[in-house]
């Protein structure tokens, strides 16, 4: 059977090279060997999801799991997938869109899209940064208008 780890840092998978360098590739963080996460887990044969060590049968699609049907992998634990806070903000300020939020929208979302790039999988969340900007971008066209049409009416 074998072994594969997790850096305790960005929850990336290790090569034994890696683990032997002492050094992760990816966050560029220094290894403890105490510090490295060894996880074994199921896969149904079928669909590939995840599976509960004692299954008979796949939760998702059903098939009888017998012995010998397991793979071992490696998969990240439950901090792994997080929204990047900077993507929630960014909606947050593009949805409300009045008091200069609507700056904050455009920032906060090109942040939330760099970070989630950069986590390479770590973070969630670019559809909300994405969004965040659009909205802050319709919040600037019509606060535009309003001055606009301000103006006129004067």
């Amino acid at each position: 059977m074998e072994e594969k780890y997790l850096c305790p840092h960005c929850k990336k998978e290790l090569s034994d090279t890696d683990v032997m360098r002492g050094n992760c590739p990816f966050c560029k963080k220094l290894l403890n060997s105490s510090d490295l996460i060894k996880k074994e887990v199921r896969f149904c044969p079928n669909c590939g999801k995840e599976i509960e060590q004692r299954a008979r049968f796949c939760p998702n699609c059903g098939r009888n799991i017998t012995e010998g049907t397991y793979k071992n992998s490696v998969t990240f634990d439950s901090t792994s997938g997080r929204y990047s806070g900077f993507a929630i903000a960014s909606l947050i300020c593009g949805v409300i869109g009045f008091f200069g939020l609507w700056l904050l929208a455009i920032i906060f979302g090109a942040i939330a899209k760099n970070q989630i790039r950069e986590s390479e999988g770590g973070l969630k969340g670019e559809g909300m940064a994405i969004a965040g900007i659009v909205l802050g971008i319709i919040d600037i066209v019509i606060f535009t208008i309003w001055i606009i049409a301000s103006m006129a009416a004067s």
